[in-house]
């Protein structure tokens, strides 16, 4: 019987065994560099400064599930704690450290798939090519994005999705750098339970690529297993107070975040057709595995961004990304290349990254979105000592993040926001006799949390008065109207007077003096 080649004892594989050029291995790396670099010129997404400013409270001895109350499992965290630590380890601030990590992260990712597809046989220029798009869907393409558990997944992925390529041909690889290519995915995968529908459909493509139910138990999937049983285990270990509390009180109500069907739909309009466009090109016989491989699961991402019903650009990142990335090796590895083609990929790059330089903008200091951001992290610092606290009632994360991280105030709630509040407003639409219980458990779980942060007697409260408010939309709702009908809420918010001065859209309350 013949035996399959490896990587070990055979450089190319059969394929191509031509390393990159100087030229072609820089334009990755340009675009890469830049695109960290105007990260660096952002300010930091709210849910990630969430995660990285509350993973330093892990740090200090708190407890997730207890002190850090959130709908999403720990895992996000204990990785930010990473970057965290190495923060105060050499002195460099938060949002520095956790770009640098990722940094390294997406070298080391795109570093693995150019061996990868090397070993596939893919030729320098196709992976050139999908090296300098990857480069730029992990950096300036990821946007607003940057630092969420969907690119994180996708850069833990991709080397992962790219080795069943290789596997797919009927080649090996040595078995601890597959193993360690599967851990890292499991890893990623876990971060969501929603990912899994981005590995089955490419498992299954493997198995019918091979025949052989022995590829279920290849080094890479042993290491993801493995690495999702280690947090299964951790999480029931560490995190146990979430697991059997928190989760299914959270779970009860979070439904309130969820959107219309239909409006998740067109808001993921564009990935559809780019996913469709995919699947067109894919169809020729003489595509690169590759080029279904990263398909089927940019199709399954996009499943999962569905099936989550909130149509946040997050979720759809991954699927766009892969979609993206499919696309791109299947024009590149057209053997009608020539030079026109050349240059047109290089314009259509060129494009892209023209239309995400927008959306940096939007972010830095300049722009809309980075103008408010200082305001509200200028307005913190004046008004909170810096031995003091303060929170908000807000469905959304902002005012309190990243404001909290760049005013370098405590934020003195355990959630990031008030994430009982949409179901109360939208229970309380709601005819009474057919939602009764749930709205009394919901407006009990609302009160319960904004007295316990009350009690912490915060230096400043900030307050969402905006006429369209995240995940209540338009509804003409007053949150102060709803709280202060509690008689314990209304004791504690008697210690509190209105002061003037707060960014548009928001009202503050600073604490009475004595």
């Amino acid at each position: 019987m013949h035996k399959p080649m490896s990587i070990a004892t055979h450089s190319h594989l059969g394929g191509d065994p031509d390393s990159l050029s100087a030229r072609q291995a820089a334009l990755p790396l340009a675009i890469g560099g830049a695109g960290l670099f105007l990260q660096a010129l952002t300010y930091l997404n709210h849910d990630v400064a969430w995660v990285l400013v509350s993973s330093g409270w892990l740090l200090s001895g708190k407890q997730f599930g207890t002190d850090i109350v959130a709908a999403n499992p720990p895992f996000i965290w204990w990785f930010s704690a990473g970057p965290m630590a190495l923060s105060q380890w050499i002195g460099i601030s938060p949002q520095t450290s956790l770009r640098l990590v990722i940094g390294f992260m997406i070298l080391c990712s795109l570093i693995s798939v150019n061996i990868l597809l090397r070993a596939a046989g893919e030729p320098a220029n196709t992976r050139a090519w999908l090296l300098a798009v990857a480069a730029f869907v992990l950096t300036i393409g990821a946007g607003r994005d940057f630092g969420q558990r969907e690119q994180l997944t996708v850069i833990l992925l991709l080397p992962y999705l790219t080795a069943i390529g290789v596997r797919s041909r009927k080649k090996d690889l040595p078995w601890i750098i597959g193993f360690l290519i599967g851990a890292f995915a499991g890893f990623g995968v876990v971060f969501k339970p929603y990912f899994l529908m981005a590995v089955i459909p490419v498992e299954l493509y493997l198995l019918w690529k091979r025949r052989a139910f022995a590829m279920i138990v290849r080094p890479e999937a042993i290491g993801a297993i493995l690495a999702v049983s280690l947090c299964g285990v951790s999480l029931y270990i560490f995190a146990s107070p979430w697991l059997t509390v928190v989760l299914p009180e959270i779970a009860k109500t979070y439904w309130g975040f969820s959107n219309d069907m239909l409006d998740v739909l067109i808001e993921y309009f564009p990935i559809m057709i780019l996913i469709l466009v995919a699947a067109g090109l894919s169809l020729r016989p003489d595509r690169p595995n590759e080029t279904a491989i990263y398909l089927l699961a940019a199709a399954g991402f996009l499943v999962s961004a569905i099936w989550q019903a909130k149509g946040y650009s997050y979720h759809g990142y991954p699927a766009l990304a892969l979609g993206t990335l499919s696309i791109v090796i299947a024009v590149t590895s057209d053997p009608a290349t020539n030079r026109i083609a050349e240059l047109l990929r290089t314009c259509v790059l060129a494009t892209l990254i023209g239309v995400s330089l927008v959306g940096i903008y939007k972010r830095t200091d300049a722009g809309p979105v980075g103008k408010h951001i200082r305001q509200m992290s200028e307005f913190i610092e004046t008004n909170v000592p810096e031995d003091g606290g303060f929170f908000a009632l807000s469905t959304h994360p902002f005012p309190g993040f990243p404001s909290a991280l760049y005013a370098h105030r405590t934020w003195v709630s355990a959630s990031n926001s008030a994430v009982f509040l949409p179901s109360v407003v939208r229970l309380m639409l709601a005819p009474e006799s057919q939602h009764e219980a749930s709205l009394a458990h919901a407006q009990e779980k609302a009160l319960t949390a904004a007295k316990r942060d009350l009690a912490r007697k915060p230096d400043i409260i900030l307050v969402d008065v905006r006429p369209h408010r995240h995940a209540i939309n338009d509804i003409t709702f007053d949150f102060l109207d709803f709280y202060t009908r509690d008689a314990g809420f209304r004791q504690l918010w008697s210690n509190y007077e209105e002061i003037g001065g707060a960014p548009s859209g928001f009202r503050a309350y600073r604490i009475k003096d004595g």
